[in-house]
């Protein structure tokens, strides 16, 4: 039974505590017939409620997870906000009734749109945290602006208010009209729908009894409605105030949501760290203690400053490592069991050797080796990505060749596609092994790798020429770039090629293609590069810079 309670405090306390500091405000604001006092009590009454809400903020951006459903809330206490300032220039700063009718026009702000936030949320609740509404619903931002729009205007038609005796003594004698009720038909239907998604979302039988106390929220404020409309004296004399108690009802309603489980919050992530397998701890800067895990072992201060300047080893087979984060470190122990194994291997092949200088030289050139092939393996493998899916295209041709049965032009031309796709590749490669060590490499290499591809499309009946006088030194990478390109837009339109012309510019280092074509062909683009085209019926002039 302890336990039971204890936990539903643990949920519920904010709006426990809500509920005093309304409690607070309805004792402070009452009429005691001293009027400086009654400012007094007033001004401290709105000063608790602004900290109840203003607190209740802050505690949303520490709680919070999701996005979205904090941005809704954000905007909610904003409205909420807005409503009682409302409400005390209203009251207590203002004293031409024309204005005061226009701030009670503004009431109708928040009315009409803390609903349609409180829907919005409601397609966020229990959803992860890239899921994002349909983008219809957000067309209901447009009768919820034209319900505002109609009530602020209502000095012009009167259909929100009729003023049966002038706009002057709007609070004598008045009736709501169309657009009031309107209003309000819209008020209820955005509660009904947040509270039919919300049930939607907790058909099961633990979920039916989270959302007991959202529900309580949403029933006791349709219940104070409608009193309100039929004793609305009463109820704002001996009660309370309808903005007031409509503030507290939605933030108390989103609150229990919250408290429910409904929405995410990091309430619990501290006993999931504290009961995880994981041997952590996270200290602050001065080294206390923040959050342990239950593996982690006691440390003295004196060890956790010295595992956060390097790794510690606090025994044959542990260590502790560490990471600054903000506020503080983050510090983990690794078993190295299995590390302090391979090491006695080591350590035994060690002892056999019979000189020092041997057991050095064994190390350093086992070392040497280790680096030296991983080294080799890296630069294979990047060299691998970069031509996989040429070789698997390679292999494809060669298939071709060798399985079907082909003419000796289409078997001279399917070689010729082989020899300039292995042309592209071996430079492709030479090219990648010259730039591992040099940034910067000849327009030279350039120069001779498009020659030996030209060699090869004549036997395509391609017409080549390439002229060059650029001899400069340039970057690497842009050469290869180049070179992507060019092998691209030739081998793609060998079939369609008549001519081709490569002219390397020495001034602004670029390359200019010259191509006859039988037909137009797509044209291709490449990150990194600057391409233009220019065609002149069936010569077209490509500039790669």
């Amino acid at each position: 039974m302890l336990s039971h309670i204890r936990e539903f405090w643990s949920k519920y306390y904010r709006i426990f505590f809500m509920m005093i500091g309304l409690i607070v405000f309805k004792l402070l604001n009452r009429d005691t017939g001293i009027a400086s006092l009654d400012i007094i009590l007033e001004t401290l009454s709105l000063i608790v409620l602004l900290f109840i809400f203003i607190g209740w903020g802050v505690s949303i951006q520490k709680r919070i997870l999701q996005k979205s459903i904090k941005r809704y809330i954000y905007f909610t206490i904003v409205l909420v906000l807005f409503w009682l300032f409302v409400r005390i220039v209203k009251y207590n700063f203002v004293e031409a009734e024309s204005i005061k009718r226009y701030l009670w026009y503004l009431y109708y702000v928040p009315i009409t749109m803390i609903p349609l936030m409180g829907f919005f949320m409601s397609f966020y609740v229990g959803e992860g945290e890239n899921y994002n509404m349909p983008k219809i619903t957000k067309a209901l931002y447009i009768p919820a602006v034209i319900l505002i729009v109609c009530v602020f205007t209502n000095d012009l038609h009167q259909k929100a208010f009729y003023f049966y005796d002038g706009i002057e003594k709007y609070e004598a004698n008045y009736s709501h009209k169309t657009v009031y009720v309107l209003a309000m038909v819209w008020v209820l239907l955005m509660v009904l729908l947040t509270f039919i998604h919300l049930y939607l979302k907790c058909l099961n039988p633990k979920g039916i009894k989270n959302i007991l106390m959202p529900t309580s929220f949403i029933l006791t404020g349709c219940i104070y409605s409608v009193l309100y409309i039929f004793f609305q004296s009463f109820i704002s004399t001996y009660i309370m105030d309808l903005t007031l108690f409509m503030c507290f009802m939605t933030v108390g309603m989103w609150e229990s949501c919250v408290a429910s489980g409904f929405i995410i919050t990091n309430n619990y992530y501290e006993s999931i760290f504290s009961n995880s397998d994981i041997s952590v701890i996270v200290v602050d800067d001065d080294l206390n203690k923040v959050y342990s895990s239950q593996n982690f072992k006691d440390i003295s201060k004196g060890c956790l400053k010295s595992a956060k300047v390097s790794t510690l080893l606090i025994s044959e087979y542990e260590r502790i490592k560490s990471k600054k984060i903000h506020g503080g470190y983050v510090m983990w122990m690794e078993n190295i069991s299995e590390l302090v194994e391979i090491l006695d291997e080591i350590r035994d092949i060690g002892n056999q050797l019979k000189e020092v200088n041997e057991i050095e030289a064994s190390k350093q050139k086992l070392k040497k080796k280790s680096l030296q092939i991983e080294e080799r393996t890296r630069l294979y493998d990047k060299i691998n990505d970069k031509i996989s899916n040429h070789l698997t295209n390679l292999k494809y041709l060669l298939d071709k060749i060798s399985n079907e049965k082909l003419t000796l032009e289409e078997s001279k031309k399917m070689l010729a596609k082989i020899c300039i796709k292995s042309v592209f590749i071996k430079r492709l490669s030479n090219f990648m092994l010259i730039t591992e060590n040099e940034k910067e490499i000849s327009v030279k290499e350039l120069e001779y790798s498009i020659k030996e591809s030209f060699d090869y499309m004549s036997l395509y009946n391609i017409s080549t020429g390439i002229i060059s006088s650029n001899d400069e030194i340039t970057d690497s990478n842009k050469i290869i770039r180049i070179y992507e390109f060019f092998e691209k837009i030739t081998y793609e339109n060998l079939e369609k090629l008549l001519a081709v012309r490569a002219i390397l510019n020495k001034e602004d280092f670029d390359l200019k293609l010259i191509i006859e074509s039988l037909d137009e062909f797509q044209e291709i683009y490449q990150d990194n590069l600057i391409i233009n085209y220019f065609k002149d019926g069936k010569v077209t002039t490509i500039t790669i810079s």
